[in-house]
């Protein structure tokens, strides 16, 4: 049977949904199994075989777009705010870990805009997600170490938030006066160091209005909430309290364990 499907990058949930089809596939009851796949990582579109005929059939599997954001369970309030409000927080880059985030060179010629350009930045909200759900070194850096979780989620389309794929590069990001006044602080954003580049980063961002005192207002990038994966070392009560605490507020979330064999050992 001809499958159509990019195997790589598929979660747990999908993996095992293509081999659960493809098992009932050969014993004739695909149909059936359809119906019960859960895992929301693809849509399945299958071509029955004519006259049962197993060489005949086509299944073809269409990649949704996943990502995911790791968290630590010591503030879990915040876990409990999020899994309820399905929204994540919009840091300023400031609030973000790296550094250098927010630095650039420039030209001579827009010196004179220093103020403007950081003026920009201040009003700027990050929502920093990654590709990979199965790389370890976010898990340890950003999951405390495997005992924190990793959500996989899909954003719905908005009018405020857009996507910007990060752009991993040795030198920092260069602002001249080919690149237009507005794409300024999208270029500052979408750059950072290639030491990053293990994180396959992807960034929701958007522009805030002022408080009354003149700071940023907080904002929230709306998600839905698909999966939410429990680190390798995460103890087997945090484990219970997170499926009870999924079960009361949305039975539809799906809960992972994840094993060591789930985790990439070696980095592209």
């Amino acid at each position: 049977m001809p499958v159509s499907t990019p195997q790589e990058g598929l979660d747990i949930s999908a993996r095992r949904g293509v081999d659960c089809l493809l098992q009932c596939w050969a014993f004739g009851d695909a149909s059936t199994t359809i119906n019960k796949t859960k895992s929301p990582r693809f849509l399945i579109l299958l071509l029955k075989p004519q006259f049962g005929r197993l060489n005949e059939g086509i299944l073809i599997v269409i990649m949704a777009e996943i990502l995911y954001k790791f968290m630590s369970l010591k503030n879990f309030d915040r876990l409990v705010n999020i899994i309820i409000q399905n929204r994540l927080y919009g840091a300023t880059y400031r609030e973000l870990n790296d550094p250098m985030e927010g630095f650039y060179i420039s030209s001579n010629y827009l010196k004179q805009y220093y103020k403007d350009i950081l003026d920009a930045k201040k009003l700027v909200r990050i929502c920093s997600l990654s590709k990979n759900y199965d790389n370890p070194l976010l898990w340890t850096h950003y999951a405390d170490e495997h005992k924190g979780i990793c959500i996989a989620l899909e954003v719905p389309t908005s009018s405020v938030w857009y996507k910007m794929p990060v752009n991993y590069s040795s030198s920092p990001p260069s602002l001249n006066n080919k690149i237009k006044h507005q794409d300024w602080v999208n270029t500052i954003f979408s750059t950072k160091s290639d030491f990053w580049s293990y994180e396959q980063e992807v960034r929701y961002i958007r522009n805030c209005s002022k408080t009354k005192s003149g700071q940023p207002k907080k904002e929230y990038l709306p998600i839905k909430i698909l999966t939410i994966y429990l680190g390798v070392r995460m103890p087997r009560e945090t484990q219970d309290s997170i499926r009870r605490l999924i079960k009361k507020i949305n039975p539809n979330i799906n809960v992972e364990k994840l094993k060591r064999a789930d985790l990439s050992f070696w980095i592209n």
